[in-house]
C-alpha cells in the first residue's frame, strides 16, 4: 500500500502524553489529515498494528521525545521500525519541550527527519506536517 496522495486523506500518528498538547495538536491537524492519538508506547504500537491488520498505514509521525516510562520518542521510533520495516523511510518528526543543541542533535542522529519545539507554533506545524506529506 501506498501512502494517499491527497493530504487530507494521509494518516498521521500523534503520540503525546499531555493532554492540552494532544488537544491542540488534534483541533489544528483534524481538517488537514486523519489523527490517531497515543498517550504511549504501548498504546502507539497497538493503533499501528490495528492499523496494518485494517490494510491501513501511518503516513506521518510525530513523537513526544519523552513519553512515559519505559519509552522515549527515540526508543519509540526504532520499535516501530523494528516491527514493521516499511515505515523505515516514513518520516518522523520529533517534539520536545527541550531546546539544547545537543538534543537536536540527538534527535536527529536517531533518524527524525525533523523536530518541534515546545511551546508549539501553529503555523510552523502546519507548515512542517504539509512539507513531509
Amino acid at each position: 500500500m501506498n501512502p494517499s496522495t491527497n493530504i487530507n486523506t494521509r494518516n498521521i500518528l500523534i503520540v503525546e502524553d499531555d493532554a492540552a498538547t494532544v488537544s491542540i495538536l488534534n483541533i489544528w491537524l483534524r481538517n488537514v489529515c486523519n489523527v490517531f492519538l497515543a498517550r504511549d508506547g504501548e498504546e502507539a504500537l497497538f493503533i499501528i498494528d490495528e492499523m496494518m491488520k485494517a490494510n491501513k498505514e501511518v503516513d506521518l509521525f510525530v513523537f513526544d521525545i519523552s513519553l512515559p516510562f519505559p519509552w522515549s520518542g527515540i526508543t519509540l521510533k526504532a520499535a516501530v521500525i523494528e516491527r514493521w520495516g516499511i515505515y523505515k523511510t516514513r518520516p518522523f518528526i520529533a517534539e520536545t519541550a527541550f531546546a539544547m543543541p545537543q538534543d537536536h542533535d540527538q534527535i536527529m542522529k536517531a533518524g527524525f527527519i525533523d523536530h518541534l519545539t515546545k511551546p508549539l507554533d501553529r503555523k510552523l506545524l502546519l507548515e512542517t506536517v504539509e512539507k513531509y506529506l
